[in-house]
């Protein structure tokens, strides 16, 4: 099977995790006074993202996020490292039309799973 692949894959997202969280308290804690409830907000937030996707595995809409809406922005995506730990988690970055304005915006998206689609 696959599992040497698997394998390989779960090490590369745990080398760039550890990268990302140190990125994400470093830019909480240079925001000034609030830093550590700025990165209380961020981890609760990207907590709460894959919770969600624990939860409900094939809802589309835990698997992508948009890094221009304002949940992610104010809490997650201002921070260095905020979307790398997602990255490092399995999502993607792909691009995106944001709005009816023709202006492009990132998008994180979880693949789902082979053999797991409905």
């Amino acid at each position: 099977g696959g599992g040497g692949v698997e394998l390989e894959l779960a090490f590369e997202q745990r080398r760039i995790l550890a990268p990302a969280l140190r990125r994400l308290r470093a830019a909480a804690a240079a925001g000034g006074g609030g830093g550590g409830v700025e990165l209380a907000r961020a981890c609760a937030t990207l907590r709460a993202y894959l919770l969600n996707i624990l939860q409900q595995p094939l809802e589309p809409k835990f698997r992508q996020l948009r890094t221009d809406g304002a949940a992610f922005a104010q809490r997650v995506g201002r921070l260095d490292g905020g979307a790398e730990v997602l990255v490092a988690c399995g999502f993607q970055v792909r691009l995106a039309p944001s709005d009816g304005s023709g202006a492009i915006s990132a998008l994180l998206l979880l693949p789902t799973p082979a053999g797991d689609a409905k």
